[in-house]
């Protein structure tokens, strides 16, 4: 089978690639460098733990050719400890550098990929100048919601500032028919009756 390449057409492809590789390779070092140097206190970890469990039983060894006064054997141990504890104390040396190293690490990788978002940005922006047509579409997805609520928003409100508002019933007048007069009722006068003169 043939091998097909790649081949760059524009200016604007080399720019796209350049900068989605660039990214990319320093995301991968920064967490590779990570990843070695944790790898590195480990190890470190590691020896100083065998050299701390030689130390102990030397210093075992030391006591039990004091306590049987072998003088051979107890300058035997002396020695050994001095050398363990100076390799014990050279790890720990080395481990106290690479934690530094490892926090200003992670420090410095931080920072370079807070600036690596610039390229990202020039990658996207060469992405819209090489694809216009399906950035258009993108963005007048995203903004064709954002402008017709509000135009909907404004056309309802003009609508209903248009209708007149109803107005409540207000109470009807008291009429002089509705008006409930108390009803003279007719007075009926007691007269005394005329005296007769005989």
């Amino acid at each position: 089978m043939s091998s097909t390449k790649k081949t760059v057409r524009t200016p604007l492809h080399l720019l796209h690639d350049l900068s989605d590789t660039l990214v990319n390779q320093l995301q991968t070092a920064c967490i590779e460098a990570q990843q070695e140097t944790e790898k590195a206190l480990t190890k470190l970890e590691k020896q100083r733990v065998k050299i701390q469990e030689k130390l102990v039983k030397t210093e075992e060894k030391l006591a039990k050719a004091n306590e049987a006064n072998k003088a051979k054997a107890k300058a035997k141990a002396q020695k050994a400890i001095i050398e363990l504890k100076d390799s014990h104390n050279k790890l720990q040396n080395q481990q106290q550098k690479l934690f530094t190293y490892l926090n200003t690490l992670k420090k410095d990788s931080t920072k370079s990929l807070d600036l690596a978002k610039g390229i990202t940005r020039v990658k996207e922006r060469v992405s819209t100048l090489l694809n216009p047509t399906a950035a258009k579409v993108t963005s007048t997805a995203t903004k064709a919601p954002v402008k017709t609520a509000p135009a909907v928003a404004k056309q309802t409100s003009r609508t209903v500032a248009k209708k007149p508002i109803a107005k409540t019933p207000s109470k009807p007048r008291a009429t002089a028919a509705s008006k409930t007069t108390p009803v003279k009722r007719p007075v009926t006068r007691v007269t005394a009756p005329k005296k007769t003169v005989s």
